[in-house]
């Protein structure tokens, strides 16, 4: 529950400042710069689910969030924070470093009624590229190094997203 409500608080923040300032702008090299993205994004650092970007100049907020449920036996909650910084950036290419947090909780059901819960989270940094498609439409492809908190281990990460740039 304490997750749940750390979620919505960030993401009300994120929302507060997006309204105080929801302007486009255009860059020094001439290129116009998106401050809110929608999309679907999956990776083991960032979750996976329905996402919400949020820029402010290089600086940027990525919001995942996604319950599921699976055959009336389990529930899976994926909620992300990924907090982004553009290194570079082109009308067709951006290049930039994240860092990623995910917490999954699972909720499993058993016929007798009764059920388990288990959550676990991990916890990344890496590079992204994002491939800028009909000037507003972005896939991006991002890999790192992350810390898995169930299997207490570091490894490899790769995370994908697509999203759509809204404004004019």
């Amino acid at each position: 529950m304490k997750h749940l409500l750390l979620f919505i608080i960030l993401l009300s923040l994120v929302f507060k400042l997006s309204a105080q300032d929801n302007s486009d702008s255009t860059n020094n090299n001439g290129i116009k710069k998106f401050r809110s993205e929608i999309g679907v994004a999956a990776g083991s650092t960032t979750g996976f689910g329905l996402s919400y970007r949020q820029f402010y100049k290089d600086f940027g907020v990525q919001l995942t969030f996604c319950p599921i449920e699976l055959n009336k036996e389990a529930l899976i909650f994926s909620s992300g924070v990924a907090f982004i910084y553009h290194i570079q950036q082109s009308k067709k290419l951006n290049f930039f470093v994240y860092q990623g947090n995910m917490m999954n909780i699972v909720r499993e059901y058993y016929s007798n009624g009764a059920y388990s819960v288990s959550d676990g989270f991990s916890n990344g940094i890496g590079l992204g590229l994002e491939i800028i498609k009909l000037e507003k439409v972005g896939i991006n492809l991002m890999c790192g190094y992350a810390y898995y908190h169930l299997s207490e281990h570091f490894s490899m990460t790769g995370e994908i997203g697509f999203f759509y740039k809204l404004g004019k």
